[in-house]
């Protein structure tokens, strides 16, 4: 069989760990044929948040998409963009400098149909809205954003 590998025994990789043949999970959209990675796009004033959530993008194996630091550059970037290339998640914060992340998570998925996850500092209790009522597919602490949770919001 070419093109195929498998591990049999399994690869020693150091300090008692063994590396399967399993496939590690990543962050993959089913929206076309033949799978890809899962494209990302933020929407965070913070740019030291951009910067830290990209790491955990990459981590994830998903693509980012693209970033926005207000509602209104967000609304403008993605608004224009024909269905097929939009991003497969846009993670919204809910605290922006122009407007709340709740109204525009709202729009972005009920007028543009796009999949949104809202992350903050704020716990999920303070919250102004509950993500189902924005439209959106979860929330997530800033703090408590890994790859495994970013996978997992991104999957259909």
């Amino acid at each position: 069989m070419t093109g195929e590998h498998t591990l049999d025994p399994p690869v020693s990789m150091g300090h008692g760990e063994e590396m399967s043949d399993e496939p590690a999970p990543r962050c993959r959209s089913e929206s076309v044929a033949a799978q890809r990675a899962a494209r990302i796009f933020v929407v965070d004033d913070s740019s030291a948040f951009r910067g830290a959530v990209d790491a955990v993008i990459r981590a994830a194996g998903c693509e980012p998409a693209g970033w926005a630091a207000s509602a209104g550059d967000a609304w403008s970037a993605l608004s224009g963009v024909p269905p097929p290339s939009r991003p497969d998640l846009v993670l919204v914060d809910v605290q922006l400098p122009d407007a709340s992340g709740t109204d525009l998570a709202l729009a972005l998925a009920r007028r543009l149909g796009l999949r949104v996850a809202l992350v903050s500092t704020l716990a999920e209790a303070d919250l102004p809205a509950t993500p189902a009522a924005c439209g959106a597919v979860g929330f997530v602490s800033k703090s408590a954003l890994d790859p495994s949770t970013l996978a997992a919001l991104a999957a259909p």
